[in-house]
Parts: structure tokens; sequence; C-alpha cells
């Protein structure tokens, strides 16, 4: 199963948040990364193994997906 990390960026500072999220597959990272209110805050969704952001979350809420593999 893919892990995944979440990155915040605050104030143009880009933090890592500590360890890494285990999800079935892309599709249900990207719904629980959704589901994140991280208020004010911008943040990416990150697949360390393949090096790449699946989802970007802006500052207002809205999530866009970048990346998904292909079932």
């Amino acid at each position: 199963m893919p892990k995944y990390a979440f990155r915040f960026d605050v104030g143009h500072r880009k933090f890592r948040a500590l360890g890494t999220l285990v999800f079935r597959d892309d599709a249900e990272a990207i719904a629980a990364f959704a589901a994140l209110d991280a208020e004010g805050m911008a943040a990416e969704l990150w697949r360390p193994d393949r090096k790449r952001v699946l989802a970007t979350k802006l500052a207002n809420g809205t999530t866009i997906v970048v990346d998904q593999a292909k079932p």
C-alpha cells in the first residue's frame, strides 16, 4: 500500500507533516486530503515513492487534483 505525506505552506515557508499516511490508493488519499480543513493554509498531498504532488489545496479551501494513478 502506498505511503503519502502532507506538506503545508505557511507564509511562503513549506513544512512537511511528520510521518507518512497509508491509503489503499490515490483516490482514497485525495478524498481524505480534500476533507482536510487547513483554514488559511495552502497544502500539498505528496507521494514520496513517485516524487510527485498528487493534489494541491489552496488557502481558500479549493482542492486541485494534479496527478492520479490510473486504476
